[in-house]
């Protein structure tokens, strides 16, 4: 789903906290990531070497995030812009996509949205399909379409973003705690319990056409295969 070389991608936030959580999931899925905590070292660096991608925080931007995209692509690179940013930043703006490549993520965000982006930015600009796939269903990420067994699938935002994260992660068993840490916002302080609920909720959905595909694992989490596991 992303390119077979490894992508590397330029964090220009100076926060203390959400940085290097994403930095630190980033690595996880197999990315080069590096911090920078304000424009003008960004510049610095992005002059220095290409990197893949940009995620840019608006709000700790001292530079205007257009003006920093352009002095970086003056300078030869052409890497692609994902804007971290609340509704309207700390300047009033309020962001909007600047071209098909580059894209905006509003906080709070969860982890695996941000994963999700990144990797639909790469997979855009290179030309692959935006769909992931398991058994008899797929997931459109831009449309935010569902399909099992070619039945459409209509889920909410949270449900939606669960079930990518399964998608994302087949055959992979997936703690409470992980599960809220990636598909919840990075904010969320309610209890890990809230994701049997949501399982319960896209099991409701998905069920009816076809053999259960969300599996618990007792006392360990979830799994998505097409066969339940022993334990």
């Amino acid at each position: 789903m992303i390119p077979v070389r490894t992508s590397s991608i330029l964090v220009v936030d100076n926060g203390a906290y959400v940085p290097q959580a994403m930095a630190t999931v980033m690595r996880h899925e197999g990315f080069e990531v590096e911090i920078v905590r304000s424009g003008r070292a960004a510049l610095k660096l992005a002059t220095e070497r290409a990197f893949d991608l940009v995620v840019l925080d608006l709000e700790f931007a001292d530079l205007h995030d257009r003006a920093l995209r352009r002095r970086i692509r003056a300078s030869g690179h052409d890497a692609p812009v994902l804007y971290l940013a609340a509704k309207k930043d700390a300047h009033g703006r309020a962001p909007e996509a600047r071209s098909g490549i580059d894209d905006n993520l509003w906080k709070p965000f969860s982890m695996i949205e941000l994963v999700v982006r990144i990797r639909s930015i790469l997979r855009r600009r290179a030309g692959e399909e935006l769909r992931l796939r398991f058994a008899d269903l797929v997931m459109n990420e831009e449309s935010r379409e569902v399909w099992r067994a070619d039945n459409p699938v209509h889920l909410s935002e949270t449900e939606f973003g669960l079930l990518r994260l399964f998608l994302l992660k087949p055959r992979q068993v997936l703690s409470k705690h992980r599960i809220v840490d990636y598909a919840w916002p990075y904010d969320f302080s309610g209890s890990p319990d809230i994701v049997e609920t949501y399982v319960f909720y896209l099991r409701k959905k998905l069920d009816p056409f076809g053999p259960s595909l969300i599996h618990t694992i007792r006392h360990v989490g979830y799994i998505l295969r097409e066969r339940p596991t022993s334990a």
